[in-house]
């Protein structure tokens, strides 16, 4: 396949997958699906190698929570919440 013809496709790719995102959105969840003890195991050993990176998102987590929770009045944050 010549230079040209890859970059055509490759354009009638992109096109494709602009105008059909549920169908997009479809495959990348059956991929998911098949595809998951891989997935998981790739998070795993991601999350070994930067821990840095894993514990700086989760004080993001926490620093949202914190605020989250600051903005609520106090007899809402004393209430159960059904899960």
């Amino acid at each position: 396949m010549t230079e040209e013809a890859k970059r055509a496709q490759n354009e009638y790719k992109k096109a494709w997958r602009a105008a059909n995102p549920d169908k997009m959105r479809e495959q990348a969840a059956r991929y998911r699906e098949k595809h998951k003890d891989q997935i998981r195991e790739y998070t795993r050993e991601w999350r070994k190698k930067n821990p840095e990176r894993v514990a700086a998102t989760a004080a993001r987590y926490w620093e949202k929570k914190a605020k989250t929770l600051a903005a609520q009045p106090e007899s809402a944050q004393d209430q159960p919440r059904d899960l």
